[in-house]
């Protein structure tokens, strides 16, 4: 059985493909978790805050695409144990 999700961006559609992060601070182009976990932090923060927010929620997922742009995922779905892979 396959989830319903919908999507919103964290940042700036491309050419700048990950300036602008409604979240505060930027990633850049590529993350490095070595220095960047507390930004990394504030954007699962605002996802979450946002499905919470949302009535029919039941997760969320947060995407780095490899041109740098951000997104948050949010199911509609059961996401029960038995619907993961």
């Amino acid at each position: 059985m396959m989830s319903s999700y919908s999507q919103i961006s964290l940042t700036s559609y491309c050419p700048s493909c990950y300036a602008n992060p409604v979240y505060g601070e930027s990633m850049g182009e590529s993350y490095d978790p070595a220095t960047e976990s507390s930004i990394l932090n504030m954007a699962l923060d605002y996802c979450k805050t946002w499905c919470l927010d949302q009535a029919t929620c039941t997760g969320f997922f947060f995407q780095k695409h490899g041109n740098g742009h951000e997104i948050c995922g949010f199911f509609t779905t059961d996401i029960s144990n038995s619907n993961k892979v």
